[in-house]
């Protein structure tokens, strides 16, 4: 007597396994990967964004890792207002609307030279990263990293311009660093630093 085909887990989730699995994990530590994804998903027609918002949610559950990052990178880059609208709605059936912690800040010198760097946490362990520096000249370029991985963050600060100076801070006393460097900047040239827009979800 002949046995059934099996069915369950294993065969069905057999075929969503591979790359794909593999990019869905790195997207949630990396910076790069989400970056690649973003990218990808930006070139594709709406229809086919929208099917690959229902790959992503189908993949990560087989998979077993959580499809909050994956789709925080999609939203990232999308711009059609239904299929963003779809997209959340799959982050909020998957209970991952929320970031994984409050915005955290690190500050040197004061209004008249320092620097400032805001990090906000977004999905899995990925950030988002605003940093500037200014002297009594004006605020150099706000240089904004949308998706910062942890093997990357340290790379990221160090960038920032006296680096090694840069101390813990609340996030009220860097941001209103940055209020009155950037409303100097505009008094004495006319116009905000590149990059100044950057900091408009902060402010």
């Amino acid at each position: 007597m002949s046995r059934p085909p099996r069915r369950g887990p294993a065969a069905s989730d057999r075929g969503r396994r591979g790359p794909f699995g593999a990019l869905l994990r790195a997207v949630s530590t990396d910076g790069s990967a989400a970056g690649g994804l973003a990218a990808a998903y930006a070139c594709m027609e709406p229809e086919g964004r929208r099917r690959l918002v229902d790959t992503v949610v189908a993949d990560a559950a087989a998979e077993g890792v959580a499809s909050g990052p994956a789709l925080a990178t999609l939203l990232s880059a999308e711009r059609d207002p239904a299929v963003a609208r779809h997209i959340f709605a799959a982050m909020g059936e998957a209970g991952q609307m929320q970031p994984v912690g409050p915005p955290t800040a690190m500050s040197t010198g004061d209004s008249k030279r320092g620097a400032a760097v805001v990090i906000r946490p977004l999905f899995g362990e990925l950030v988002e990263l605003v940093a500037s520096s200014w002297t009594a000249e004006g605020v150099g370029e706000v240089r904004h990293e949308p998706l910062v991985g942890p093997a990357a963050l340290d790379h990221a600060l160090g960038r920032v311009e006296d680096a090694a100076a840069l101390r813990p801070c609340s996030i009220d006393h860097a941001l209103g660093l940055l209020a009155q460097v950037l409303w100097r900047h505009r008094r004495r040239h006319g116009s905000l630093p590149a990059g100044a827009d950057r900091l408009g979800s902060f402010l």
